[in-house]
């Protein structure tokens, strides 16, 4: 079910295809983030969320990214890091679609050492103690079962390691939410936690918060920003090789014409406090 919503309008070797004809000698993480920064608060969001990583490791740093998308926020930390870094990054989503996009933009980018899996974040399919962090950025609200996945967190991260969430939570306020939006269509698909409730499971299953920061105020500034940019025509990429240049990319590449609604319903939902969005930072004990 969560695998149609976000591939029922979506052709990943046409948006390939558009995309290599656009980029023909490759795509910087900010050209992309249109389409592989699809959570609230766009690339600097992501940016502010890998603070959280080091910058250069001194030895193999094992990273999983649970509901990853096209793999954009790996993109974009990849980027970032010397070329001799040691990181071992692995993303994980369910949607097979995305999985097909995720390794071709990976080729495009030239990212070595790329490992995608198409997967459940409630059955993860890696062994025990195995990550030194595990990143989850807008999943949870996909996943009937949160519980089962943090303790499989838990289970896969290694003594000390840190688990990093992005998340949109139910308000305080408890007002209703408005659909479709983004990540649901209705609210059978939608399964979204209080912050007391997600607090709670992560204590349930053995981890221990460290950070908890409400983004809020910031992702309502950042979607204001992003409905007036949305409002006005679309301009093209330049490129002198293709004769049709693909149109500045945005989630309507992936939504269709679904995003229309999905966006105005996001931005009433954040004015009237009926969702939050929330970084928490947790560590497995040693």
């Amino acid at each position: 079910m969560v695998a149609h919503h976000y591939s029922e309008q979506l052709n990943p070797a046409e948006l390939l295809c558009r995309i290599h004809s656009t980029f023909p000698q490759g795509a910087l993480p900010h050209q992309l983030a249109g389409i592989d920064q699809l959570h609230i608060g766009g690339i600097q969001a992501s940016k502010k969320l890998l603070t959280h990583l080091p910058d250069s490791p001194e030895s193999t740093f094992r990273i999983l990214e649970i509901g990853a998308g096209l793999g954009g926020l790996q993109r974009l930390y990849t980027s970032q890091l010397a070329k001799h870094s040691p990181v071992n990054y692995i993303t994980l989503d369910i949607t097979p679609e995305f999985s097909q996009l995720n390794h071709g933009l990976n080729r495009l980018c030239k990212v070595k050492q790329s490992n995608v899996i198409t997967g459940d974040g409630q059955q993860l399919p890696v062994s025990d103690n195995q990550f030194d962090a595990i990143i989850l950025q807008h999943s949870l609200l996909n996943m009937p079962d949160q519980q089962q996945c943090l303790k499989d967190c838990h289970r896969a991260l290694k003594p000390g390691g840190k688990l990093i969430l992005h998340e949109v939570l139910r308000g305080s306020l408890q007002q209703d939410i408005t659909y479709p939006v983004p990540w649901a269509g209705d609210e059978a698909n939608s399964h979204l936690l209080s912050l007391a409730a997600l607090l709670t499971q992560l204590s349930n299953a053995g981890l221990t918060v460290t950070s908890e920061q409400n983004w809020s105020a910031e992702a309502l500034e950042w979607r204001q920003q992003q409905s007036r940019k949305e409002a006005q025509p679309p301009a093209p990429e330049q490129s002198p090789t293709n004769p049709y240049p693909l149109h500045k990319l945005s989630p309507r590449e992936i939504f269709g014409i679904r995003f229309m609604k999905m966006a105005t319903n996001l931005l009433a939902n954040l004015q009237s406090g009926a969702i939050e969005v929330h970084e928490i930072i947790a560590n497995k004990p040693l």
